[in-house]
């Protein structure tokens, strides 16, 4: 999986043998590391979402408790299996260059 950070997608989906799963995040939370100072999401800002990592408060919302659910889910069956995808999980289409 690759975070989509305005950067080119690498050669992999052309190149390589696995798919390519790719990502924007720009939730704003009181739980991250740094604060954008624009609003939006700082770099690395889904990593609570993803680990569970609690930073500042720590405080999350509801609907941030349940997006943490799922992309840890996500990258729980990414590692196990390559494909993010799961039972329950909302479907998660592989990166297609040009679209």
């Amino acid at each position: 999986m690759a975070p989509l950070h305005g950067v080119r997608m690498p050669g992999q989906s052309k190149t390589g043998k696995g798919k390519v799963y790719m990502y924007y995040f720009d939730q704003d939370s009181e739980n991250t590391i740094v604060r954008s100072r624009k609003g939006g999401a700082s770099h690395v800002a889904e990593m609570p979402f993803i680990y569970g990592y609690k930073f500042g408060s720590g405080k999350m919302t509801e609907t941030e408790q349940h997006m943490e659910q799922i992309m840890s889910r996500y990258w729980i069956n990414f590692t196990k299996t390559g494909n993010p995808n799961g039972n329950s999980l909302p479907f998660w289409t592989t990166y297609q260059e040009g679209k």
